[in-house]
C-alpha cells in the first residue's frame, strides 16, 4: 500500500520519491491535500465512529426486513460484500503514513538514513509493545515474545514512576519524546481507554478492540514486507543492511506468537477455569457400574462456547471478521478449555475402570457438540485429553513407555496425578514412578 502511493501520487511532493522539495517546506494549510485521518467529517461534523453504531444497526435491521429503505438494504448488502477486507485501526494507518514521510526523508537526507530508519524501527516496536501489553499479558506470553516485549521496554520505554505518581507536565513529555539526538531518548507506555480496559475480553467489544489490534499490527508488518526488498534497499547504505535484516527477521519470528498471546485472554475468559475445576473435582469418578448419562459440567461447557459463538456473531454484523481471525480466536478458547480439562481430570482423587469410561462419555459428548459449533476438526488439545483419559488402562511396562514418550507434552503434576489413581498398578511401582516423574521435574 506505502509503495502504492508512492508509484501513484508523484504530483504531491511531500509523498514522492522523486520530489526535490524538501519534506520541511512549510505549505499553507489551503494548499495541504493531505487527508487528516482523525478529523471529523466536514459534512455532519462528526467522526466516522460517531456514526458507525447508529447507522450500521439499522442497516443490520433492515436486513431482517424490519426496515424496507431501499437504500439502507443496499448498504447492508456493502457491508457484507466488505467482509473480506483488511481490518485497519486509524492508529496502523497513521503509522503507516508516517512510514512514507520517513522513507522521503531517507530519500532526501542520505547522510541520516540509517538513523531514520532506527527510529522508524522503534516506532513499530511501540505499537507492538502496545498492543501486546494492553491486549496480552493478562493471558500468558511465549518465552520468545517476553524476551522481545523486554527489550523493548529496555530500549525505548520510560519507567513511568513520576508519570503514575502525578499528572506529567508538557515539559514533561516534550523532554521524553524529543530528545531523538540521544541514544537513550524514550517514551512513556501508552495507558489503554476504560473503554477497552474495563470491559470483558469475551464480551462483543473486547472481542472487536483485540481483533482491529491483531489484524491492524498483521496489516501494518505486511506493508513493511513489501517495502523490505522493493525500496529500503536503495534508500539505506549498506553499512545498514545488516540491521534492516535483522529487524525483520525479529520481526517475523515473533509476529506469530503476538496473535495468540493476545487472542489467548479472551479464551480465558470464555472458560473460567477454576470454576470449572472445581465441579469436575467433585465428580465421583470412583463407580462401580457403567453409567449412560453424562455429567452436568458437559452441559455447561457447551453452554458457555454456544454464548461465545453468539458473540462472533454479533461481532460479524458488526464489523469484519476475517475467517483466520474467527479460527484463531475459536483455536485458543479450545485450547483453553483442554488445559482446563486436563486439570479438571488430573484433580481425581481415585478413579476406577468405570469411572475412566464415564470420563470418556462426557468427552465424547463434548466433543460431539463442539466440533460442529467452532467448524475445528480435529479439535486442538483433543489427542492429549484422549490419550490422558486412555492411559489410565495401560499396565505398567507400557505405562512406562508412554510416560517416557509423552512426558513433553502434559504437565509433571498431570502425570503424577495419573499414576496416583492407578490402582491395578503395585503401589511400590507407583511409587517408583512418582519419585522418576518428580525427578525430572
Amino acid at each position: 500500500m506505502v509503495n502504492k502511493i508512492f508509484q501513484s501520487n508523484k504530483k504531491d511532493a511531500l509523498w514522492s520519491l522523486e520530489a526535490t522539495a524538501s519534506p520541511f517546506d512549510l505549505t499553507s494549510e489551503e494548499s495541504s491535500t493531505e487527508e487528516d485521518i482523525l478529523a471529523p467529517d466536514e459534512g455532519s461534523g462528526k467522526s466516522d465512529e460517531d456514526t458507525d453504531d447508529d447507522e450500521r444497526s439499522t442497516v443490520l435491521d433492515s436486513e431482517n426486513g424490519l426496515i424496507q429503505d431501499k437504500g439502507l438494504a443496499e448498504s447492508a448488502k456493502k457491508i457484507q460484500a466488505f467482509s473480506t477486507l483488511p481490518v485497519a485501526s486509524n492508529t496502523c494507518l497513521a503509522i503507516l503514513r508516517l512510514v512514507g514521510k520517513y522513507l522521503l526523508m531517507m530519500k532526501l537526507l542520505q547522510p541520516i538514513a540509517a538513523d531514520v530508519f532506527v527510529c522508524t524501527t522503534q516506532l513499530i516496536h511501540y505499537y507492538l509493545y502496545t498492543i501486546c501489553t494492553t491486549f496480552g499479558l493478562s493471558g500468558g506470553v511465549s518465552n520468545k515474545l517476553s524476551v522481545v516485549l523486554r527489550n523493548i521496554e529496555k530500549t525505548i520505554i520510560m519507567e513511568d514512576t513520576h508519570h503514575l505518581a502525578q499528572p506529567a507536565t508538557a515539559a514533561d513529555y516534550s523532554i521524553s519524546v524529543t530528545d531523538v539526538g540521544s541514544k537513550t531518548a524514550k517514551v512513556y507506555r501508552a495507558k489503554a481507554s476504560p473503554i477497552i480496559s474495563d470491559v470483558p475480553a469475551c464480551s462483543c467489544e473486547g472481542v472487536a478492540a483485540r481483533l482491529v489490534a491483531c489484524e491492524s499490527l498483521l496489516l501494518l508488518c505486511r506493508e513493511l514486507s513489501d517495502l523490505r526488498h522493493s525500496v529500503l534497499p536503495n534508500l539505506l547504505p549498506p553499512s545498514a543492511a545488516q540491521n534492516c535484516d535483522a529487524f525483520f527477521a525479529d520481526l517475523e519470528d515473533v509476529l506469530p506468537e503476538v496473535v495468540p498471546a493476545v487472542y489467548s485472554c479472551v479464551g480465558a475468559s470464555v472458560v473460567p477455569q477454576e470454576q470449572l475445576v472445581q465441579q469436575m473435582s467433585a465428580v465421583s469418578w470412583s463407580i462401580n457400574r457403567l453409567e449412560s448419562q453424562h455429567n452436568g459440567y458437559v452441559d455447561q461447557i457447551v453452554r458457555l462456547m454456544q454464548g461465545f459463538s453468539s458473540v462472533l456473531q454479533n461481532v460479524k454484523s458488526t464489523q469484519p471478521l476475517p475467517a483466520s481471525a474467527e479460527e484463531h480466536l475459536w483455536r485458543t478458547t479450545v485450547e483453553q478449555l483442554h488445559t482446563a480439562l486436563l486439570h479438571g481430570y488430573a484433580a481425581a482423587k481415585a478413579s476406577s475402570n468405570e469411572g475412566r469410561s464415564l470420563m470418556q462419555l462426557d468427552y465424547q459428548q463434548l466433543t460431539s457438540k463442539l466440533e460442529p459449533l467452532c467448524g475445528l476438526r480435529p479439535l486442538p488439545g483433543r489427542s492429549l485429553v484422549e490419550g490422558y483419559i486412555k492411559a489410565f488402562y495401560l499396565p505398567e511396562s507400557a505405562l512406562r513407555d508412554w510416560l517416557l514418550e509423552h512426558r513433553t507434552e502434559y504437565n509433571t503434576r498431570h502425570l503424577v496425578a495419573l499414576v496416583s489413581v492407578m490402582s491395578h498398578i503395585p503401589k511400590h511401582a507407583r511409587n517408583s514412578i512418582v519419585a522418576t516423574l518428580e525427578s525430572r521435574e
